[in-house]
């Protein structure tokens, strides 16, 4: 079964040049997610598993696809137990 992922509401997300700054309404905790990170936070407005998300990234980066995937599984986890992201 592939894990689908959705962003949360409640999220107050404002562009900081190449990066994101993000209020969580609900908890008051503010992040500010890197350049890899945003674009990760930008592919999730329109695809929803990770298999796509580094598919997309390998478009970009020079990593590996154990790697790519490694990371942003790491990611997507981080984002879910901030109540950032969900499980769809």
């Amino acid at each position: 079964m592939t894990v689908k992922y959705k962003r949360n509401e409640g999220l107050e997300v404002v562009e900081i040049g190449n990066e994101l700054g993000m209020l969580h309404v609900d908890s008051g905790n503010y992040y500010i997610f890197d350049e890899i990170s945003s674009e990760i936070w930008s592919l999730l407005e329109n695809i929803d598993t990770l298999d796509q998300i580094v598919s997309e990234l390998l478009k970009t980066y020079d990593v590996s696809v154990d790697d790519c995937h490694k990371d942003v599984l790491k990611l997507m986890n981080d984002l879910i137990a901030k109540k950032i992201l969900k499980e769809a």
